[in-house]
């Protein structure tokens, strides 16, 4: 798992590829960290997300949780099928807590 910065329409955005698991939340968790406290936003493009399991449902949830706690924009570009289908089997709904209204892509 990995991200790669882009810009794209004055933002920068944060392209998520490879998996969101409980193998990779805690290196995750402080690279989101990190970067919520250097920008007053943070944009995730998801749609290649190849795995996502409850701990990446968490770490999810942690980081537009403290975004908007810290009044910055948490926001979501798209969503793969692994990360939609994580939240809905854990009883979520994907666009309350992606903060959206994308769909699995």
């Amino acid at each position: 798992m990995g991200f790669i910065k882009q810009e794209r329409e004055e933002k920068t955005l944060l392209k998520a590829e490879g998996a969101i698991s409980i193998y990779e939340a805690a290196s995750l968790r402080e690279y989101l960290l990190s970067y919520l406290k250097e920008n007053n936003e943070l944009v995730l493009d998801l749609s290649e997300v190849s795995e996502c399991d409850t701990a990446g449902v968490q770490l999810l949830c942690s980081a537009r949780i403290t975004a908007e706690q810290e009044g910055m924009v948490f926001e979501v570009t798209g969503a793969s099928g692994p990360v939609i289908d994580a939240m809905t089997r854990a009883g979520l709904n994907p666009a309350e807590i992606l903060n959206s209204n994308i769909e699995a892509s």
